[in-house]
């Protein structure tokens, strides 16, 4: 049961950032961005075992029977919080304790929000936002299609109920074993599956790996980013050296299917990841290759910023993709060079943008096909470094937003772009 006020009332600040994780874009509520604390709010994995966090709960659960009769009252407490498909999160500003939160595992499509709680000298702060955005990156990087909650209907639970509504949360009927209870309230929201994982397919292998290493760092790799060799189907069909980017987990078979019912066509068979998951290499309908995989890629900070789809009909291929993955359209400034109809889009309606589909095929240097653009603290300094390793620099731009773009190739002909954000204001 999730009960308490969770930073999400009336005044609350903006959100504060947990610590990236899983490879994917977070989530951003709805709120004006604002420099983060210092030091920055990190969660951890917790086993429960500490005092203050179990201090922690038992106020949460001394709240929620303060407000609630007993029998509607659904808060887990410690030992709940600790059966196999709970992963409980305890939220920290440097050594201070300010929250938690938990996510439960109904089946492997759906996950329950649990246990979130805001200490109450940290009420109003963005807390319980950062805690919310670090539960719905983690439902992703799981693979569920939606999240599922439940909270009280009365006065004391108003704040957090505009939080989760603010988020893309909807009222909806019981779920899994409760009932009908006019202390409760439930609510759902689908969740999109995401690109998961970016693979260079090339010619060189070692020599691209340096290329990028000296280009992006070491830490690029950290992320779910990998480097091997072009296949041998690909290059007896005269295919370049290219980024490609996997969208998972997904049901591989039915997702293929699919696809191909709407005119994409596959290529090559379906095989297995070294992690044992299947994949398959498709061609999208509008020409861009992309690959669906079963896996969930690697851990870690995801290094795309921005992914740009090029294709005849930028509407109707988001559309599909929507249809398939449940991305969802979505307002941004960074269409002012996507061309006509072009078309942004987040992995579902709980997330900022993460890219856009653009009509500007035919261009100079633009073909069919999924562009990642990677993210650079300085634009100058990683373009220059392109052109000092052998690569190509085809074009540097401003946008609307104050970003700035580059479209690059690499030395053995991969396109890729750079992308440096713009400072934001406090």
């Amino acid at each position: 049961m999730i009960r308490e006020a969770t930073g999400g009332g009336k005044g609350e600040g903006p959100a504060v950032r947990a610590a990236q994780r899983g490879g994917r874009a977070r989530a951003v509520l709805h709120g004006s961005p604002v420099k983060p604390p210092n030091p920055p709010l990190t969660l951890r994995l917790d086993d429960l075992s500490g005092a203050p966090i179990r201090a922690l709960i038992a106020r949460h659960l001394a709240g929620m029977h303060a407000n609630s009769p007993a029998e509607s009252v659904h808060a887990f407490d410690v030992d709940a919080l600790r059966r196999p498909e709970v992963t409980f999160w305890s939220a920290w500003l440097g050594e201070e304790l300010v929250g938690c939160g938990a996510l439960k595992r109904l089946d492997s499509s759906r996950g329950e929000l649990k246990s979130m709680r805001v200490a109450d000298s940290h009420l109003g702060r963005g807390v319980g936002r950062a805690i919310l955005e670090h539960l719905i990156e983690e439902a992703r990087t799981r693979g569920f299609r939606s999240l599922w909650l439940e909270t009280g209907s009365g006065p004391a639970f108003e704040p957090a109920l505009r939080l989760y509504e603010r988020a893309g949360f909807v009222r909806t009927g019981p779920f899994g074993a409760y009932v009908e209870d006019p202390f409760s309230v439930f609510m759902t929201c689908p969740l999109g599956v995401p690109f998961s994982r970016y693979e260079l397919q090339t010619t060189d292998p070692v020599a691209a790996r340096g290329f990028y290493m000296r280009v992006l760092g070491e830490a690029f790799f950290r992320g779910p980013v990998s480097v091997g060799m072009l296949p041998e189907r690909a290059a007896a069909r005269g295919a370049p050296s290219h980024w490609l980017g996997a969208v998972g987990p997904v049901d591989v078979e039915r997702t293929v299917a699919e696809m191909g019912a709407r005119g994409a066509a596959q290529l090559g068979p379906t095989h297995a990841t070294a992690d044992g998951a299947s994949r398959a290499r498709l061609r999208d309908p509008y020409g861009a290759i992309l690959a669906v995989s079963a896996g969930e890629g690697d851990s870690g900070p995801s290094p795309v910023a921005w992914h740009l789809h090029h294709g005849p009909a930028p509407r109707e291929a988001l559309s599909l993709y929507a249809s398939l993955f449940g991305w969802t359209p979505a307002e941004s400034a960074a269409l002012d060079s996507a061309g006509e109809g072009g078309a942004a889009f987040a992995w579902d309606a709980l997330g900022a943008p993460v890219g856009s589909l653009a009509s500007t095929v035919g261009r100079p240097h633009i073909h069919a096909q999924w562009l990642f653009f990677f993210s650079v603290a300085d634009l100058g300094a990683a373009t220059s470094a392109v052109q000092e390793a052998g690569g190509r620099v085809l074009q540097q731009t401003e946008r609307q937003t104050g970003d700035l773009v580059a479209p690059c190739v690499d030395p053995q002909g991969a396109a890729f772009g750079l992308h440096q954000k713009a400072p934001r204001s406090a």
